[in-house]
This record gives structure tokens, C-alpha cells and sequence, in this order.
């Protein structure tokens, strides 16, 4: 191919390793899209894609101490309001690597567009570390969002987690009033009654969702509880 041709003339050329990189990455042969980003971060040591790229790499071959080293990076590299840093904490957030979310969107201005979707990854990520009281007190621009469900919900896990069950109850029957279509927030729902011993209660609430959630096997075979 043609980015072999021009690392044959050029080994170090760094356009050439990035794209290379991509292509293995695609063709999932991950240990070569990882050696071409690698070489391509040494040929830019400013190069933010190449860097997501092998930190994306790292996370699928199940290298965190790479990955870490790699978030790192970024978190030096990036201004405190790029928007790159969201695109790194949603690989690291599907990969569980919930420490290194915070560390990339904790800087983030809270005046910036980006800064409501930072706030609930954050939360998300504290709540995954066991972190409830700072992932309820983060949790709070995202929660003044008008019908945000997602928030809600979240905030009925964290409340769930610290033992408020009223508060808990309240904000998850409020992620279904902001967003009826969700079967998530539904199954939510009813699932923390079920815990709360409440059956008849998580019934009605399956029940109630499927209606609203027509396509939701899970919410219909709730019912049966």
C-alpha cells in the first residue's frame, strides 16, 4: 500500500505510521495499529490522535498501565477546554478506566458548552469508584438540565448506594417522567423496588413502562415478578 511505500522511503514518517495505525486498528491486528501510533508519537511529540489512538490500542489489549501512561499524556497536552479530552474519557470510560476520566474532564471550565456532558462523566466515573458524595455534588450541572433523564437516573444510583431511598425512589421515578421512551430508566425503576422488597410496586412500574417502551422485552418480562 501506499503508506508502506512511503515508510520505505521515510521509516519515521509520522502521517504515515498514524494512518497505518488506523488501518490495523480496523483490521483488528491491535499490537500493529499500537507499534504504528507509537511510532507515530515519537515522530510528533505534540500528536493528539496518534496519542488516542494508541490509547485506544492499550485498552483493548488490556494494557491499563499504558493506557494510564498514555491519559497522562493527553492530560498534558490538551488545553483544559479541548474538546479531545471528552472523546479519550469516553474510550477510558468504556474500558472501565474510570480514574483516568476524572483526571482528563476534571479541568474542563465549567463555562464551556462541554462542561454539563463532563459533569455526568465525571459523576458517572466517581460513582464507578465508589466516590457517591463527590459524584452527587458533580452530578449537579448536569441535573440542571431540563428533562435530563440520564442525570436523574444516575442520581437515583448514587442515592441508592448512599442508603437514601426516598431520594433514591424520587429520582429515578423522575428519570422516567423526563423520559418516558427509556426503557433503561424504567428498568431502573422497577429494579430498585424490587430490592426495596416492593414486587407488587416494581410491577406496576414494568407494566407502566412497557406501555411506554413498547419494543422492551426486559420491561415486559418484568411483569412476571
Amino acid at each position: 500500500g501506499i503508506f508502506e511505500q512511503v515508510l520505505r522511503m521515510a521509516p519515521a514518517n509520522q502521517a504515515a505510521h498514524y494512518n497505518l495505525g488506523l488501518i490495523q486498528l480496523t483490521k483488528r491486528r491491535t499490537a500493529e495499529a499500537k507499534r504504528h501510533f507509537d511510532a507515530a508519537r515519537l515522530a510528533n511529540a505534540r500528536d493528539v490522535p496518534a496519542r488516542i489512538g494508541a490509547l485506544e490500542s492499550d485498552l483493548i489489549l488490556k494494557d491499563r498501565e499504558a493506557a494510564r501512561r498514555v491519559a497522562l499524556e493527553l492530560d498534558r497536552l490538551l488545553p483544559a477546554g479541548d474538546a479531545a479530552r471528552l472523546r479519550a474519557a469516553a474510550l477510558l470510560g468504556s474500558y472501565g478506566a474510570y480514574a483516568e476520566v476524572v483526571t482528563l474532564l476534571e479541568k474542563m471550565p465549567a463555562n464551556l458548552p462541554e462542561a454539563r456532558e463532563a459533569s455526568f462523566d465525571i459523576a458517572l466515573a466517581l460513582f464507578h469508584l465508589g466516590e457517591f458524595n463527590r459524584a452527587a455534588v458533580t452530578l449537579q450541572p448536569s441535573l440542571a438540565q431540563p428533562s435530563n433523564g440520564e442525570a436523574l437516573s444516575l442520581l437515583g444510583d448514587i442515592e441508592d448506594a448512599r442508603g437514601n431511598a426516598d431520594a433514591a425512589l424520587a429520582a429515578y421515578r423522575k428519570a422516567t417522567e423526563a423520559e418516558p421512551a427509556n426503557e433503561n430508566f424504567w428498568f431502573s425503576y422497577g429494579s430498585f423496588l424490587l430490592r426495596q422488597d416492593r414486587a407488587a410496586d416494581a410491577n406496576a412500574v414494568f407494566a407502566q413502562g412497557a406501555g411506554h417502551a413498547t419494543h422492551s422485552a426486559r420491561l415486559r418480562l418484568g411483569q412476571g415478578v
